[in-house]
Parts: structure tokens; sequence; C-alpha cells
């Protein structure tokens, strides 16, 4: 009966640690797929930093753009200006002369 009482306590700490091991190899696989998936975000993540800074760049591209072709509108505009202006000094100096 000793062996009886003996190997029912062996096979009941047996279970236990087979049930512990069970257990611990269930949280490893949830531990692997957690990484897995904190690697996945960290991609994610490293994606969209990337277009933000091409988004920055385009965004500073078209800023120049414009800078340009305001500068020349402004340019054109001037020039426009100091032509007509001189027109506008010789009709009046034309109008002088005729009167």
């Amino acid at each position: 009966m000793g062996d009886l009482s003996r190997d029912g306590k062996l096979k009941e700490r047996a279970d236990k640690l087979e049930s512990e091991l069970s257990e611990k190899e269930v949280f490893t696989e949830l531990i692997k797929s957690k990484e897995q998936a904190i690697g996945e975000l960290n991609e994610k993540k490293t994606d969209i930093e990337t277009q933000i800074e091409e988004l920055k760049s385009t965004i500073e591209t078209q800023k120049k753009n414009l800078a340009e072709k305001d500068a020349y509108r402004e340019a054109e505009i001037a020039e426009m200006e100091s032509y007509y202006t001189g027109e506008v000094e010789k009709y009046q100096d034309q109008v002088r002369a005729t009167m």
C-alpha cells in the first residue's frame, strides 16, 4: 500500500509539473505573439515616420516653389510698373510740349 500512496503522490506531482509546463508554454507563445505584434507596430511606426518626413520635404519644396513664383511675379509687376510709369511720363511730356 505504501507504494500505491507513493505512486499516487508522484503521479500527482508529475501532473502538476506537466500542467505548469503547459502553462509556461502557453505564456511563452503569448509572449512571442506579443513580441511579433510589437515588431510589426514598430515597422508601421517607422513607415509612418518616413512618410511624415517625405511629406514635410514635399511641403518645404512647395513653399520654395511658391516663393519663387511670387518673387517672379513681383519682378514682372515691378517691370511693368516701371515701363508704364515711363510711358506716362513720356505722354505727359508730349502733352506739356504741345501746350
